[in-house]
C-alpha cells in the first residue's frame, strides 16, 4: 500500500502547483490513493489525502466523507 500511497501523494502535490493539467494530476492522485486505501483500509493518512484531493477538485461531499473516515481511524491523532 505504500507505493500507491506515495504515487498518489506525489500527484496530489503536483496538482496543487496549479499548472496546466492540474485536474488530471488530481484525478490520477485519487486513483492511486484509492488503490492504497483498498490495500490498507486502516491508514488514516491515505484517507486524509483523499479528502484533500477531493476538496481541491471541488467534491465537497467526497472530501467530507474521507475526512470523517480518517478521524474515525485515528481519533486521537493531532498531526
Amino acid at each position: 500500500p505504500r507505493t500507491p500511497h506515495e504515487l498518489g501523494e506525489n500527484r496530489r502535490r503536483l496538482s496543487w502547483q496549479g499548472l496546466e493539467g492540474w485536474r488530471d494530476d488530481a484525478r490520477k492522485a485519487l486513483e492511486w490513493l484509492d488503490r492504497s486505501a483498498a490495500l490498507n483500509p486502516y491508514d488514516p493518512y491515505t484517507r486524509m489525502r483523499l479528502g484533500l484531493t477531493a476538496h481541491w477538485l471541488g467534491d465537497a461531499a467526497r472530501a467530507a466523507g474521507e475526512f470523517e473516515k480518517a478521524v474515525a481511524l485515528s481519533p486521537q491523532d493531532t498531526t
